[in-house]
């Protein structure tokens, strides 16, 4: 219990950070503290989810192709 306050103040100065980043700058794929994620690792990340779920394979292109269509 005694740790709640700190815990809270580090989650509320991080949502601070996050609200500072323009819309235009802001990442879909980002690591904990805020940096980019390599694109390979989330391409690779994502091959392995699909597998791992017995879907069809899909590419990370076609997911924002397919988004934009159906918009």
């Amino acid at each position: 219990m005694t740790q709640l306050l700190p815990d809270l103040r580090e989650w509320q100065a991080g949502q601070a950070r996050l609200r500072a980043v323009p819309p235009e700058q802001a990442l879909v794929f980002c690591r904990p503290d805020g940096d980019a994620w390599h694109p390979d690792r989330v391409s690779k990340t994502l091959r392995e989810l699909v597998i791992a779920s017995g879907l069809p394979r899909i590419r990370p292109y076609r997911i924002s192709a397919t988004r934009t269509r159906r918009s």
